[in-house]
């Protein structure tokens, strides 16, 4: 009776712990599951857009997705707060943010440039992963470099 019993129990721990891995599994695969789900619940991120006039927009603790890019997150934010953003799409290159607000690359010799936390990424926006923290910085402005 006591081996049956012991039995039953061990048995009950193996299919739990089995269910438990293919479910986790079907959910990595079906919603993006992937180590620090915890972490990802409430990740946020800032955004200021510089309109190089003497307006800039600041969007902070802005929430975002594991995974957003750059631009998936401009793209995003700025469509809910009713600002015109547009953009072009280049094959095997990404894309290139061409108008925010009411300023359209090539005025005044100016065009959207973007940088995290101050810096100027080696990657488009359209490939830059958003870290938790990130400060997301566009400025229309002469073409600065990796300034």
């Amino acid at each position: 009776m006591k081996t049956r019993n012991i039995l039953i129990i061990v048995v009950s721990l193996v299919v739990g712990i089995f269910l438990g891995f293919v479910g986790c599994q079907y959910y990595s695969l079906n919603y993006k599951c992937s180590p620090g789900l915890l972490e990802q619940a409430e990740q946020s991120a800032n955004l200021v857009i510089d309109f190089g006039d003497g307006r800039v927009l600041t969007y902070p603790n802005e929430n975002f997705e594991y995974g957003e890019t750059a631009f998936g997150f401009t793209e995003r934010i700025s469509g809910e707060n009713n600002l015109n953003f547009a953009y072009e799409e280049y094959a095997g290159l990404g894309v290139l943010v061409s108008e925010i607000g009411d300023k359209k690359n090539g005025e005044e010799e100016k065009y959207w440039q973007y940088w995290t936390d101050g810096v100027s990424p080696e990657v488009g926006a359209g490939n830059y992963k958003i870290q938790k923290g990130d400060v997301i910085e566009w400025k229309f402005l002469k073409y600065q470099g990796n300034e």
